[in-house]
């Protein structure tokens, strides 16, 4: 104890001039930080203004570029043809978008299920204004706008596009439509097979003037040879007249019809197949004369 006393002692002036100049500098330092804080206090504030600069927004021009026509009985492949040949899109493009499963567009699911292209028959005739380089949404958007208004308006569904479509392939003139219509409505009542060659033509994916047996036999949803019901879809865009046909078809008792005479486009309709085999000889041997 007495030897740490003596070390204290010895080391005090020391010791008491270290501690005097620590408090020293403790309270300078106290002094200046007091005094920038009244300094600071006193100055006016300054605001810093910073100006919001707006980057201009891209408008798509309201005006359509081009105009598309669809024509009554054109399919998609065809349509996809002519939006390729006016720079709208490229054809395997707008193919390949409409073979997806299911597309969702303006609040409505459309799946493909058995169908070639998920949207065929949905693209109703008239004139539309399109624009270059679309993506195939933008386009399909615009063309499913008609259909979309006449299934609001008539509460149609898909079998009546469906119906139509066949209509609007196998009849040249507005006379015949309701009758084959009628002719459609029959032979569904009835369980049979509808047996329609524009069917046919569209599962073989190619035109062709005169079918085969071998062509009647093709596997296929849409060959109405093979299947007893509906094809799994519309074949094409059908017209107006078409589609009026396809909601009312006409009441008969015709399950069969031909075209009359070769060349000519008036269909003749027979209510028992004996009656139409006559017909269809009749129709062969005006081809020949």
């Amino acid at each position: 104890m007495n030897k740490i006393r003596k070390i204290l002692l010895r080391y005090y002036k020391k010791i008491s001039i270290f501690l005097g100049l620590l408090i020293f500098l403790l309270l300078c330092l106290l002094v200046f930080q007091i005094r920038q804080l009244v300094y600071f206090k006193q100055q006016p504030k300054v605001y810093k203004q910073f100006t919001v600069v707006k980057k201009p927004i891209p408008v798509l021009s309201k005006e359509p570029e081009c105009d598309f026509t669809i024509q009554p009985g054109d399919t998609i492949e065809k349509m996809a043809q002519r939006l390729e040949e006016k720079d709208i899109i490229r054809r395997d493009v707008f193919l390949s978008y409409l073979q997806k499963n299911e597309i969702f567009i303006k609040g409505n699911l459309y799946k493909k299920q058995q169908r070639k292209y998920i949207l065929e028959g949905y693209f109703f005739p008239q004139t539309y204004g399109l624009y270059f380089n679309s993506a195939p949404e933008e386009i399909c958007e615009i063309l499913i706008q008609p259909y979309l208004d006449w299934r609001k308006e008539t509460k149609g569904n898909d079998d009546i596009i469906t119906i139509a479509s066949m209509i609007e392939k196998e009849a040249a003139i507005d006379e015949d439509r309701d009758m084959i219509a009628g002719v459609i409505a029959n032979r569904l009542k009835e369980g049979m097979r509808l047996q329609i060659d524009a069917t046919v033509l569209y599962a073989l994916g190619y035109h062709k003037t005169r079918l085969n047996l071998g062509d009647l036999k093709i596997t296929s949803p849409y060959n109405t040879y093979y299947v007893s019901d509906l094809p799994p879809g519309p074949i094409c865009s059908p017209s107006q007249k078409s589609l009026e046909a396809a909601l009312v078809p006409k009441e008969h008792a015709y399950f069969y019809y031909v075209v009359e005479t070769y060349g000519q486009p008036k269909h003749t309709f027979s209510k028992t197949y004996e009656e139409h085999l006559k017909k269809v000889e009749k129709y062969k041997q005006s081809k020949i004369q």
